[in-house]
């Protein structure tokens, strides 16, 4: 049996539970009227997940009267260091990352602690230095996973597009794959670059297109993130091929209306503003607990949209179209 996401009470119930926590109610008493400097560290400007989560933390901040600045690493983990660096010498009250292993910018997260500033990334992970991150990898797979093995039974072929320089997508790929163990399916991996990301998908799909034909089985297309399925979905209709399921994550305006049009089995979706009011409310705790503080994964609410449940899902979350 399919498994989709709940809508109606169970969505609502999530909705006021994710609302209540953004307003603050874990906040330290030290939150009070502290104003903080706040320095960010942008994956890239591609990637709409991170970077929709970091633009309402920083509308969080700004109503809050803080100072906030930021730095796009345009992927790159030199240009990541660089900026932690850079915050270190400003000596800002806490520094936000995202999407890189926080271990890869070890030279970076270790300037921060030696200065005494807490580091919280965005879908990296913990490390030394790194006490709190924002975990949408392998959670955010659970469910697209099971509705592709479920859809495909236990035979069919996947193109896989996998990033492996970005954790979330290290863990739902390590998830789609501990699924697909257990069946006959045969896996085609592709990594996808950054930038490039939607092309690679389009390109990658056109060669796997040519040694798949129609008729010839169960086939799928799965995307660590939402740009390689949309490219996906893109060589699919220049190919005019319908016979091919493809499975994206994130939830972007762009995924959630493919999946009202048909063209997207599946996307997951998050609220980003619900979780960069989230971080935001958590700051003063952030910089009061310190370079010390206990390692800890926040975990968002996840949601499955399906064609079968997006009409409903909508109505919930109306500006998940943008």
């Amino acid at each position: 049996m399919r498994r989709h996401v709940k809508i109606g009470s169970a969505i609502a119930a999530a909705v006021m539970t994710t609302t209540t926590a953004a307003c603050g109610g874990a906040v330290s008493a030290k939150a009070g009227g502290d104003s903080y400097t706040v320095g960010i560290v942008r994956f890239a400007s591609s990637d709409p997940a991170s970077e929709s989560i970091l633009d309402a933390y920083v509308d969080y901040a700004e109503k809050k009267g803080w100072s906030v600045s930021s730095v796009d690493s345009q992927g790159a983990p030199d240009k990541a260091i660089s900026g932690i660096g850079n915050y270190v010498q400003k000596k800002v009250d806490l520094i936000v990352i995202a999407i890189f292993p926080s271990d890869t910018l070890a030279a970076g997260v270790r300037q921060a602690k030696g200065a005494g500033i807490p580091v919280v990334s965005v879908g990296g992970g913990t490390t030394e230095g790194v006490q709190v991150s924002l975990d949408f990898g392998r959670s955010n797979a659970k469910e697209t996973g099971k509705l592709l093995t479920d859809d495909l039974g236990n035979e069919g072929d996947v193109l896989l597009l996998g990033y492996k320089s970005g954790l979330p997508c290290v863990g739902r790929e390590q998830e789609v794959e501990d699924r697909l163990k257990a069946t006959s399916i045969h896996v085609t991996r592709k990594e996808v670059p950054i930038p490039g990301q939607v092309e690679a998908g389009s390109e990658f799909t056109r060669a796997w297109l040519t040694t798949h034909p129609a008729g010839k089985g169960k086939l799928a297309i799965w995307g660590c993130f939402g740009d390689p399925a949309r490219g996906a979905i893109s060589a699919l209709q220049a190919a005019g091929r319908k016979d091919v399921l493809v499975y994206g994550h994130d939830g972007t305006p762009a995924a959630i209306e493919a999946v009202r049009r048909g063209d997207l089995r599946a996307t997951s979706y998050f609220d980003p503003t619900a979780e960069g009011a989230r971080l935001g409310a958590l700051t003063p705790e952030f910089v009061t607990e310190g370079t010390n503080a206990k390692p800890r994964d926040l975990a968002p609410t996840m949601y499955l949209v399906t064609p079968e449940n997006v009409t409903e899902f909508l109505k919930v979350f109306p500006k998940a179209l943008g």
